[in-house]
């Protein structure tokens, strides 16, 4: 089948904000998958969010780990019976590489459910506090005074990143801190439209921003370890790489197969010379008898 992609898109951070791969209606579904929705329209839970991204490998999804935010892609309900996985949600995270591998992890799926209000400060005094400390990687928590009210803002631990924003962050590779955002990403932002395009990003990193304790270097919306890591055996990476190939049909005949082919056969050859290093050590020890 032909790429519907421009020749060249052979990386996740051109395929996922490509214009040929946008979603259809996105507006109304990041609207609705957002943890701060339009008045009127009622956020979604952790099922219609995960059925939603299960309709679209090219949808991408956000989530910190250790002060940074990661991207996650081509989301599959992984079933074979009696393997691991079995019934698990799992997707790509982060970047194919150049020989066409990639790292597939098992989310928990609580952490689309959308998490109560909390302060923050507002894009501007966000920018402000980042600029006036250059060791500052968490601003402290506000607090509201009787002059000065601060916004509030409902998160998700995974929320939807809006096509227009998944290849910037992706290209972040070991992923992107609240404070590299707002210096470095938002001042590109320069028109409403972009503003508005990448609302759902900024109210996510707005609450990154803030420490969850006065002093503390993490926050909230931080998942609270890392993501499981699942072992590409030929049932993962059957079911995986129809999702991949999906949002990148350019690397359909690329090196995916033939690495995993070479690694495997990389590791037949090492435990085939550790067990013949094994029967020489035996076979040695029963001589000395």
């Amino acid at each position: 089948m032909a790429s519907i992609l421009v020749p060249g898109h052979r990386c996740a951070a051109d395929a996922l904000s490509h214009p040929d791969r946008k979603v259809q209606k996105e507006d109304e579904l990041n609207d609705r998958l957002a943890a701060n929705p339009p008045v009127g329209i009622q956020a979604a839970d952790k099922d219609l969010f995960m059925r939603i991204l299960l309709n679209d490998p090219v949808i991408a999804v956000g989530g910190c780990i250790n002060g940074r935010l990661h991207v996650l892609w081509s989301f599959k309900n992984f079933h074979q019976y009696g393997h691991p996985h079995d019934g698990d949600l799992l997707c790509v995270e982060g970047e194919i590489t150049a020989e066409g591998l990639y790292n597939v992890v098992k989310p928990n799926t609580n952490d689309f459910e959308v998490r109560p209000e909390v302060l923050v400060y507002s894009v501007a005094d966000t920018i402000s506090g980042f600029q006036a400390d250059d060791t500052k990687t968490h601003l402290p928590p506000p607090r509201d005074t009787k002059n000065t009210k601060h916004p509030k803002l409902n998160y998700r631990l995974l929320f939807k990143i809006p096509h227009a924003a998944a290849g910037t962050l992706i290209s972040y590779r070991n992923g992107i801190t609240a404070r590299e955002y707002f210096l470095e990403v938002y001042p590109t932002l320069d028109t409403l439209e972009k503003q508005t395009a990448w609302l759902r990003v900024t109210e996510h990193f707005q609450v990154l921003a803030v420490a969850e304790t006065t002093g503390g270097n993490t926050s909230v919306a931080e998942l609270p370890s890392q993501h499981t890591m699942v072992r590409m055996d030929d049932q993962v990476s059957n079911c995986m790489s129809a999702g991949v190939y999906q949002v990148l049909p350019d690397r359909k005949d690329g090196g995916n197969a033939k690495e995993l082919g070479r690694l495997n056969g990389t590791l037949a050859t090492g435990f085939q010379a550790m067990q013949v290093q094994a029967d020489a050590t035996r076979q040695t020890q029963q001589e000395a008898l």
